[in-house]
């Protein structure tokens, strides 16, 4: 069907093993395939939201300071 979601792949390929468990095989098509469990993706993706957001304030900080010594 037409549905949008991750390419389970992409995170086995990307995962490190102490997050196996987001990923796991299905077997509903008769074929081998693997999914992902969506709400322990969350919780990396908030840990990779709080990072970026120190980092962007960061370089807003660096910004702003580089911007004062201008004038």
């Amino acid at each position: 069907g037409n549905r949008i979601g991750f390419i389970a792949q992409n995170f086995v390929e990307a995962l490190p093993e102490e997050y196996a468990n987001i990923v796991h095989m299905t077997y509903g098509t008769g074929n081998p395939l693997y999914g992902l469990d969506y709400a322990r993706i969350n919780c990396i993706l908030w840990g990779v939201c709080k990072n970026q957001k120190k980092l962007i304030n960061s370089l807003d900080e660096r910004l702003t300071l580089l911007e004062q010594s201008k004038t």
